[in-house]
């Protein structure tokens, strides 16, 4: 698979590497895997995010987010339900972890839209930790 053609910017976090498709509009494929840096002590990562409205292929969908191996996942979703997913997570500065974002459903690229796409990621946050 080609390189993603962007990548969030979030603070306190360092990319490495990703696998999947994120795109400036918001748009994932499928899944996506981002490989990360710690650059500040981070009490947790959030996920923002809009499942689409117009397929109903999208009727139920799962998404799930998860940072190492811990995982958390939405109900079934209704067509253009907005949603947060949220793990409360230590990570220290200079840590590596991988952040992993999948969507049971997605649509495969058709005549308007070569992309595939999974659901909408409206924000992804790193929470920094406040100094004392």
């Amino acid at each position: 698979m080609a390189p993603s053609p962007w990548l969030p910017n979030i603070e306190g976090v360092e990319i490495q590497s990703a696998t999947g498709q994120l795109w400036p509009d918001g748009w994932v494929s499928r899944e996506v895997t981002l490989s990360c840096v710690a650059k500040a002590d981070l009490p947790g990562i959030e996920l923002r995010g809009w499942n689409p409205d117009w397929c109903a292929a999208y009727a139920g969908n799962v998404t799930s987010l998860s940072v190492d191996n811990e995982r958390i996942a939405t109900g079934p979703l209704y067509m253009g339900e907005l949603f947060t997913l949220r793990i409360e997570r230590r990570i220290t500065s200079g840590q590596a972890f991988v952040i992993r974002i999948a969507s049971e459903a997605a649509r495969a690229g058709d005549a308007l839209d070569a992309r595939e796409r999974g659901v909408v990621m409206a924000q992804l946050t790193a929470r920094v930790a406040a100094t004392q």
